[in-house]
């Protein structure tokens, strides 16, 4: 069964305001033409994985969210706590912070290459792996998976 490829398609974002407000949306996104070795699915819907929602919820109080919007394209609110507000703005706000951010993930990867779960995870974040064992990271960030496999190809600006 062969079906037309949309211009456009909807894509979850997230984007933390600088009046400390978390805003996620759906947002229309042009769609690639795929190349002879791709192949382009319809998704209908998808769950979240709980691990990644502290990335999509970017330190948001998640408990005073708000939703607005329509049913079409949804959109919630939660305010971002000063304390959330500052280590983001001063990690981003930094070239070389970021970079040391972005390294302190990779170390994090190496650590899970070597056991097959992490069990344990040091100070505030052992909470997090008091009720679940994490699986261990990619070998390679999805960012250095995307520029190997694709390239340096921006379909996008």
């Amino acid at each position: 069964m062969s079906a037309e490829i949309p211009a456009e398609a909807l894509q979850l974002r997230s984007l933390v305001r600088a009046d400390q407000t978390l805003e996620l949306f759906l947002d229309m996104v042009p769609v690639s033409e795929p190349g002879p070795d791709e192949v382009v699915i319809r998704v209908e819907a998808a769950p979240l994985n709980p691990s990644d929602m502290g990335l999509l919820f970017g330190g948001a109080d998640m408990s005073a969210a708000v939703a607005s919007g329509s049913a079409e394209r949804p959109v919630v609110t939660a305010p971002v706590p000063d304390a959330a507000m500052r280590g983001l703005a001063w990690t981003m706000s930094d070239p070389h912070r970021w970079t040391w951010a972005l390294r302190a993930d990779r170390a994090g990867r190496l650590l899970g290459r070597r056991y097959d779960r992490i069990r344990h995870l040091p100070g505030p974040l052992a909470a997090w792996t008091s009720s679940r064992d994490l699986p261990r990271p990619p070998r390679q960030t999805f960012r250095d998976w995307w520029k190997a496999s694709r390239g340096e190809r921006r379909d996008r600006p």
